[in-house]
């Protein structure tokens, strides 16, 4: 089992067709940063295998596109359960 880290994301469903690919990753993940919030994995735009490996220990998934959706309930019934919000695309 994953210990979980407080006060960290995954920002699950940034994708080069749903969002601008010249580093916007890192300017979104930059405003949780800059909030004392850590970015563990930004799903899948600039991920790396070890931000994957360290993706359960996130306290909470952001689904910023219906393709982050599908990640997060993939998460929070097959790896742990971790919270998100289902209201913001249904």
């Amino acid at each position: 089992k994953t210990d979980t880290v407080e006060r960290s994301v995954n920002i699950l469903g940034m994708t080069p067709l749903d969002f601008y690919t010249k580093g916007w990753e890192k300017k979104f993940a930059g405003l949780f940063e800059e909030n004392g919030i850590t970015v563990t994995a930004c799903f899948s735009m600039g991920m790396t295998l070890e931000d994957m490996k360290k993706s359960p220990s996130a306290q909470l998934n952001i689904a910023v596109s219906q393709a982050g959706v599908q990640i997060a309930e993939y998460m929070e019934k097959k790896i742990r359960n971790t919270l998100y919000s289902r209201n913001s695309f249904r």
